[in-house]
């Protein structure tokens, strides 16, 4: 006997979407989260993951700068990383703390 497949476990097909699409619901997602006072990782990581995907993309398409590759940006800014220095929850801060650190508001 073979392994149900997915679409067998969860009793209907499989969605195909884009990666594009795949984006736009991680930031609608994040700004809904936002505005409902939602969890400030959360949100952050679907913004974060949207973002990386859109980046992803421009430069694959060789369109034009984008707001981290911009001139306007200081270079030392432009880091992928650096931007976890303005969020509250920096990368950093759950490295020291570990996993499972509980943040509150």
């Amino acid at each position: 006997m073979s392994n149900p497949t997915l679409d067998q476990i969860l009793g209907r097909p499989l969605q195909t979407i884009t990666k594009i699409d795949a984006a736009r619901r991680q930031l609608a997602t994040a700004i809904e989260l936002w505005f409902a006072d939602g969890h400030e990782v959360s949100t952050y990581t679907l913004a974060y993951a949207s973002h990386e995907i859109i980046h992803a993309l421009h430069k694959k398409h060789g369109l034009g700068d984008l707001l981290y590759d911009s001139d306007a940006i200081k270079p030392e800014l432009r880091k992928v990383g650096e931007a976890d220095q303005y969020h509250p929850i920096g990368s950093s801060t759950l490295r020291k703390n570990g996993a499972g650190t509980t943040v509150s508001r």
